[in-house]
């Protein structure tokens, strides 16, 4: 675990952000989202990068108990793995668009920092990486200050609680769900609450008030997807 964390510092202070990929901003440019705006959606890169964890993981599952998953990531990193096929990026690419979609079918005028964009630091936080945490929170708000940020939209439940209740920036944030009409969906549709959510915030009110069917276990009794874990502990991802 110690080796993977060392790359993911690596990665980090070296590309800025965990896995050490280049990123993808034609989605944004495609959607014309403008750079300067002083509100912003916020994608904290967690959709840019979830296609190629999704990918490493695939490699290392393959492999088995062939390799040595701490020499793996020890050895070649992430950035030195240019095969790895960004495994269903389309999907997450899609959401991204949607969400951009979905507010301006709503009147919100935003625009997107692009390669400016920072990374939210939740894997730092999550895996207790503090020194990078405190690191990452002078880099996102040195980015907002010289952007003239003023408003924060992000997507991602992870984002939303970093922005909102770990760093001290001084911007307002808010999730993408506070601002569309969920209940207006004509569809029957399901919906997993995000845990992360719903203990640490008091965000989940409007969540069950939408209409939507929700699980068994739900509230705070939700349950987790198991993402937080899943680069250092994909086995107990895949039984959470």
């Amino acid at each position: 675990m110690k080796e993977i964390l060392r790359a993911i510092e690596k990665n980090y202070l070296k590309r800025g952000n965990p896995l050490g990929v280049k990123l993808d901003y034609t989605w944004a440019e495609k959607e014309k989202i403008p750079r300067i705006q002083d509100t912003i959606l916020f994608t904290g890169l967690s959709y840019q990068l979830m296609p190629y964890t999704t990918s490493i993981l695939d490699l290392m599952e393959k492999a088995g108990d062939k390799v040595d998953k701490v020499a793996f990531f020890s050895r070649f990193g992430f950035p030195k793995l240019p095969f790895i096929l960004k495994k269903g990026s389309k999907h997450f690419y899609d959401a991204l668009v949607a969400a951009s979609r979905l507010l301006k079918k709503h009147g919100i005028e935003f625009g997107f920092l692009y390669e400016d964009e920072p990374y939210d630091g939740a894997l730092f936080y999550e895996y207790g990486m503090d020194w990078l945490v405190d690191k990452n929170e002078k880099r996102i708000r040195d980015v907002f200050e010289k952007r003239n940020v003023k408003e924060v939209i992000t997507i991602s439940p992870h984002s939303y609680l970093m922005l909102k209740l770990v760093y001290d920036v001084d911007v307002e944030v808010k999730h993408i769900l506070e601002l569309v009409e969920v209940s207006k969906v004509k569809e029957d549709f399901a919906l997993h609450e995000p845990c992360i959510l719903l203990r640490k915030t008091n965000f989940g009110e409007k969540l069950r008030n939408s209409g939507a069917v929700l699980p068994e276990k739900n509230g705070r009794l939700t349950s987790c997807c198991g993402g937080p874990v899943e680069l250092v502990y994909p086995e107990l991802t895949a039984m959470i």
